[in-house]
């Protein structure tokens, strides 16, 4: 029993922690349009990935539609004027919610980036079913609340090459209202002073048990 005791106790030291970082902006009640078929097909907002928590877990925005058309969502690399390289994430198939502005929020399941890197988190109705008639919601006073990123957008038609090879447009680097949540786990975390004292008591009390066995 001792030594299951102590075997436990070890076998827990040490703990990993998990931190979480949330980039975000704060919302305006006003809406951006429109987003959706045949209109602007495409938006999306840019950002920084942190410099600790790298691993993007949700991504958020604030939307309104007078109809439950299909989009889907996309995060790429982002060169400072387009989406570049091959999608790092999508989306199954989503619907627009109908009515006023409601927080939707599409899991990522954990993508790592680079930190300090530039990325771009989109939503797209491009070869899709739908209107338009939606739209989101920018951030206080639709303006640069997030000095690291921007609102873009494309009126890309059902064309997704355009993404890639061409210049996306913005409102003088205003952005969207948005919630971005990342974490990270250091699997090289280095255990506190008292999880050495622990492990050197758990393997100090296993050779006192086994000196008294060898005494018996």
């Amino acid at each position: 029993m001792k030594i299951s005791a102590l075997v436990a106790s070890l076998a827990f030291a040490p703990v990993l922690l998990s931190a979480q970082t949330t980039l975000s902006t704060p919302g305006s009640g006003s809406v951006v349009t429109p987003f959706g078929r045949p209109d602007t097909q495409t938006y999306g907002q840019t950002f920084r990935t942190p410099a600790v928590d790298t691993k993007l877990d949700n991504f958020a925005f604030w939307i309104a539609s007078e109809a439950a058309f299909e989009m889907k969502a996309h995060l790429f690399a982002w060169d400072g004027q387009k989406a570049t390289g091959s999608a790092l994430f999508i989306s199954d198939l989503l619907f627009a919610p109908v009515g006023e502005l409601t927080k939707t929020t599409v899991q990522i399941g954990g993508v790592n980036l680079l930190a300090g890197n530039a990325y771009v988190f989109f939503l797209s109705t491009s070869g899709l079913r739908g209107s338009s008639g939606g739209g989101m919601e920018c951030s206080i006073e639709c303006s640069d609340a997030y000095t690291d990123g921007a609102f873009v957008f494309q009126n890309n038609g059902d064309d997704t090459s355009k993404w890639t090879n061409q210049e996306w447009r913005n409102f003088n680097g205003d952005d969207l209202r948005f919630e971005a949540n990342f974490s990270a786990v250091d699997q090289n975390v280095v255990p506190e002073p008292s999880t050495y004292l622990l492990m050197a008591s758990g393997l100090l009390g296993l050779g006192a048990v086994a000196r008294r066995r060898r005494q018996t």
